[in-house]
């Protein structure tokens, strides 16, 4: 009789300890995958799904965007109803389906569990006062619907557990509650297409769209349908994004595809510091696409570019220049190992669009064909057999180095098809730079600032980038990693 005693005496004490822990806590830690209650969607028709943090919805932050719904360049109309919600949870699963005219979202929200709470008793959360002018109706099976202002159109939400689900139609929740219910499948999260696990994941899916609309440009495809899977991670510092794409060579013919080639960036190009902004491209012949008028320069010189276009390019914003008395970025574009055809575009370049300043053209030490002038702007034109120059940069900066050894970052010398690198916060204070020099110029009697307020708008928004480098190793897959200001 003692050890029963002792049994329940255990067992009540148990319930007692888990009933002061529901107290002090408040709830049941939600543990199920969000997406366990997103339906699996068909392929017959393009969608979009995302499982993603909280915070990787909030793309409207600080004072440049207060109204996330009156921001028109968010093309997805139905998606922006859903971010509201998402930017304030803890981690949101949202599958948008593009059937024909008709677009269908649907998300697994996990919020805080006050608010959850708050929401299932019929109220709008006390700490979204912010939020705007919305009202909550809820019926007797606690199905839910959120009215705008704030949203684009009506919410449908039903709470189950810990997760909020919520629709844009009501036929969707009632399709939400049957997975939950597994009354039908639920989607694949299954993303080990991907090299490692992330905690946000995307995917697309085009259901034949890409083939179809090659067909509509005159580009020759097959039907077929295109993946586009992406995960990444972040934090207050840093984050990284990985992407994988499944499809491209089975609906592009073979010579589009194989003509985007990576190559190995080992290659010697001028790209002095500081580098605000660099990008390379191995890009193939097209010269059968363009015309004099497509380049927009003189015959000769519009010719001897067609020439140089194919194979490893660069773009760069480093180094320095000076217009008039202002000092500014050096900015350029470069061709790497083109031998005869490089000198023969810098040749060109010097007779005839800036056949005026020639006289004053001066040599670059490591450079045999070309020079710069000083007068009344820095400009360079310059070619050897491994570098085809042009750009405004102060001669002193015209010193070739190994492309990883430019952006200390042995990484980019990695077999890849494109690579670009910027610094947000140094491109930001360089177009400040160039907006005051237009509104000098402007005073000066010229017309070159004309457009200084739009430089301020997007220096405004470089600043915020922090550090971005992107490498696409081949038309498939590639990365990004970025540093926050």
């Amino acid at each position: 009789m003692r050890k029963g005693l002792l049994f329940w005496s255990g067992i009540t004490l148990s319930i007692l300890i888990a009933g002061l822990l529901l107290f002090l806590i408040g709830h049941v830690p939600e543990e199920r995958n969000i997406a366990r209650a997103i339906p699996h969607p068909t392929f017959d028709s393009p969608f979009i799904f995302v499982s993603a943090e909280g915070d990787s919805f909030n793309i409207a932050k600080g004072n440049k965007s207060a109204n996330i719904v009156e921001d028109k360049r968010i093309i997805i109309e139905k998606l922006k109803s859903i971010l509201p919600l998402a930017s304030r949870s803890e981690k949101t699963a949202v599958l948008m389906t593009l059937e024909g005219t008709k677009t269908e979202v649907m998300a697994s929200v996990r919020l805080p569990f006050k608010e959850l709470g708050e929401l299932a008793g019929g109220t709008i959360p006390e700490k979204w006062n912010n939020i705007g002018d919305v009202s909550l109706l809820s019926d007797k099976q606690g199905m839910m619907k959120l009215t705008p202002s704030v949203f684009n159109e009506p919410l449908f939400l039903k709470r189950d557990g810990g997760l909020l689900l919520v629709s844009t139609s009501e036929n969707g929740l009632k399709k939400m509650i049957s997975t939950v219910k597994e009354e039908i499948p639920s989607i694949d999260t299954d993303f080990g297409k991907l090299d490692r696990d992330y905690k946000n994941l995307f995917w697309f899916e085009d259901a034949g769209l890409l083939s179809q609309l090659c067909l509509l440009y005159g580009i020759p495809s097959r039907s077929g349908d295109v993946s586009f899977y992406a995960g990444w991670d972040q934090d207050d510092k840093r984050g990284e994004l990985t992407w994988k794409i499944f499809g491209l060579e089975d609906i592009l013919p073979g010579n589009y595809t194989e003509s985007l080639r990576p190559i190995k960036w080992d290659q010697s190009a001028v790209i002095p510091e500081p580098v605000l902004l660099a990008a390379g491209i191995n890009l193939p012949d097209i010269k059968g696409l363009l015309t004099d008028r497509t380049i927009d320069l003189e015959g000769e010189l519009a010719s001897s570019l067609k020439e140089v276009l194919a194979g490893p390019i660069v773009l760069n914003v480093s180094g320095r220049s000076k217009l008039l008395l202002f000092s500014l970025p050096g900015m350029g574009i470069q061709f790497l190992e083109r031998g005869d055809s490089g000198r023969d575009l810098v040749r060109k370049f010097w007779t005839t669009k800036w056949s005026t300043f020639t006289p004053s053209l001066k040599s670059v030490e490591g450079f045999e064909t070309g020079g710069a002038i000083s007068v009344p702007m820095t400009l360079s034109g310059v070619a050897n057999e491994n570098i085809a120059y042009l750009g405004f940069l102060e001669s002193g900066f015209l010193v070739p180095q190994r492309i990883s050894y430019a952006f200390k970052d042995p990484g980019i010398a990695e077999k890849a098809l494109i690579w670009f690198v910027l610094d947000g916060p140094g491109m930001s204070l360089a177009l400040e730079k160039i907006a005051q020099a237009g509104s000098l110029a402007e005073k000066m009697g010229t017309d070159l600032g004309e457009r200084s307020d739009e430089l301020v708008n997007v220096a405004d928004t470089l600043r915020d980038l922090g550090k971005i480098s992107l490498v696409m190793k081949n038309i498939n897959e590639g990365f990004v990693e970025w540093t926050k200001p």
